[in-house]
């Protein structure tokens, strides 16, 4: 029976039927969301992603061969999320360098020792378990799956805490006037 509701909805997507577009939106939407957050601990970046995978399924829906809706939908989210923990992955070990490069090599970056000892005091006021995540995750290196065997935690915990370390750290040197933002970007 799906399987015919499924060839119906995507006949009249092809036709540019813009109400069953919506209809499918509304009804996939909140389903892809929980899925979504399995997967990424944003919400806000699940919603770009389901964004994406709907406004690709519009402008692409006259040369899609799609058997299962669901199915479509599902791989595509799960695809686009994966993409993104990629990219996040890459990003977060620029950042690690970066904060590094502050504390190592203040004096070839003209950073001065005040500067330095910020960025020292906001790693060091973290409180004692979120600083030894940041820590595992960006000085030992370690994998978000291994922090959270490491410490008999969850890697939704792992997750919220590296996030929760960024903004900490960020609204404090904000404080002090250092613009950080290119560091962590959310």
């Amino acid at each position: 029976m799906d399987f015919i509701n499924d060839k119906i909805i995507i006949n009249e997507l092809r036709k540019g039927n813009k109400d069953v577009f919506q209809a499918l939106f509304h009804q996939y939407y909140p389903l892809l969301a929980n899925f979504a957050q399995r997967y990424i601990y944003d919400a806000e970046a699940c919603e770009d992603l389901i964004q994406d995978v709907f406004a690709t399924l519009w402008e692409k829906r006259a040369s899609l061969e799609i058997n299962s809706l669901k199915a479509y939908l599902y791989t595509a989210i799960k695809n686009k999320c994966l993409g993104y923990l990629r990219h996040f992955d890459v990003r977060d070990k620029h950042e690690v360098f970066l904060i590094e490069a502050y504390m190592e090599s203040a004096g070839e970056l003209d950073i001065n020792e005040e500067m330095t000892d910020k960025i020292k005091k906001c790693l060091a006021d973290l409180p004692e378990k979120m600083r030894d995540v940041f820590e595992k995750k960006y000085v030992v290196g370690l994998t978000v799956n291994n922090i959270a065997e490491d410490m008999d935690i969850s890697i939704n915990t792992v997750n919220t805490q590296l996030k929760r370390a960024k903004n900490k750290i960020r609204t404090e040197l904000l404080k002090y006037g250092i613009k950080v933002l290119f560091l962590f970007p959310l």
